[in-house]
């Protein structure tokens, strides 16, 4: 699995990174997770931008997914 900004997670990091959260999730809830991951980890890069203006230092993201 390839996370924004060319890092790569394999399904059982995923799988740990859920069960320190302190879910067990099966298989298939795994991988319904990944596309959350992603658009999560997309959303962090945007903060680790050295080019964010700084008048603009507030982010906000919505707290609802809506499935395609």
């Amino acid at each position: 699995m390839a996370a924004p900004g060319g890092e790569t997670i394999t399904a059982g990091e995923l799988k740990l990174l859920a069960r320190r959260a302190g879910l067990d999730l099966s298989p298939q809830e795994l991988e319904r997770l990944w596309p959350l991951y992603q658009q999560l980890m997309a959303q962090i890069s945007l903060l680790h931008d050295p080019s964010l203006p700084l008048e603009e230092p507030a982010v906000t993201f919505p707290a609802q997914w809506f499935q395609r």
